[in-house]
């Protein structure tokens, strides 16, 4: 075999009885480690929030990109599911609101400015779509309320909006949403003013004023389905209030410094000077914008 491979007896016998290294031991535990948690969370994970939870169970600061060869050496690659385009009902607005957010996406405090939307989700093995509304707080990724139902109108979002006036007593945000006719109606607006929040609205055909909330759908889209076993509608409504606890108090999240919106939310919550988590800026969607603005000039 020696000669085979062109190597000397020598060499074979001293790789064959060698011992292994620290690193290498330490590097086996970290494997052991990555198999564990991409077992418990069904491969959702990627190497960046592999390294958080790694850390924190071996109390360690490893390097990103270590955990990211060990997961490469061995195969192992976060799942993600093909996202699929929804279709768009265009209406006649009854009013509208300027859009005051202005990709504005950063807050100093929990309830200074929420986002809001619908979005359609299409549940394996079933014909009927269920729309999920819900409302993320800018400050900490915090989802403070939501509700699903096979029906997309008025009193999916007035239902979202009551859950989250209850939840977060005396909360007067900036509330931003695209311009969906649930959101236009003057009766909508009334209530807003009732409560003392002021309505944003975004731009006509421009999502990216909504982006933190279009990322968060798109996520809950793909993670859901591969954390629960969803074949019926039953399991999907079974399954949401389980991934939204997910979502707030286990996923950790870079922003966040690797914490959890309901760590930093909890955090904030105790002091008159809450940390700032600015949102970083995403060079590749704003110049994807400017040159569809240079195009149309």
């Amino acid at each position: 075999m020696c000669s085979v491979f062109e190597i000397s007896r020598s060499a074979y016998y001293k790789w064959l009885n060698r011992l292994p290294s620290l690193r290498e031991v330490e590097n086996q535990a970290i494997l052991e480690c990555i198999l564990d948690i991409h077992t418990q969370y069904r491969g959702l994970y990627g190497s960046y929030r592999m390294m958080i939870i790694v850390n924190n169970r071996f109390n360690k600061r490893y390097n990103h990109k270590r955990i990211e060869r060990i997961m490469s050496v061995n195969n192992i690659h976060s799942a993600f599911r093909k996202k699929k385009r929804s279709s768009y009902r265009k209406s006649t607005p009854e009013q509208t609101s300027e859009n005051i957010l202005n990709r504005d996406f950063s807050a100093s405090k929990p309830n200074e400015k929420w986002l809001t939307d619908i979005t359609e989700v299409k549940v394996p093995g079933s014909s009927k779509k269920q729309y999920l509304s819900s409302i993320i707080d800018l400050y900490d990724n915090q989802i403070i309320a939501y509700e699903v139902s096979d029906r997309n109108n008025a009193n999916l979002v007035n239902t979202t909006l009551q859950k989250g006036v209850k939840q977060q007593v005396e909360a007067t945000p900036i509330l931003h949403s695209d311009r969906g006719f649930q959101y236009t109606r003057k009766p909508f607006k009334h209530w807003l003013d009732e409560l003392g929040i002021i309505q944003s609205m975004s731009r006509v055909s421009k999502c990216i004023d909504n982006g933190p909330m279009e990322s968060f759908q798109g996520i809950l889209k793909d993670e859901m389905f591969i954390l629960y076993d969803i074949k019926t509608i039953e399991d999907f409504k079974k399954h949401l209030p389980n991934y939204i606890h997910f979502y707030n108090h286990e996923r950790p999240q870079r922003r966040l410094k690797g914490q959890t919106p309901n760590q930093v939310r909890e955090a904030a919550l105790t002091t008159a000077f809450p940390n700032n988590y600015p949102t970083p800026t995403n060079y590749r969607i704003n110049k994807y914008w400017q040159d569809i603005q240079t195009k149309s000039v």
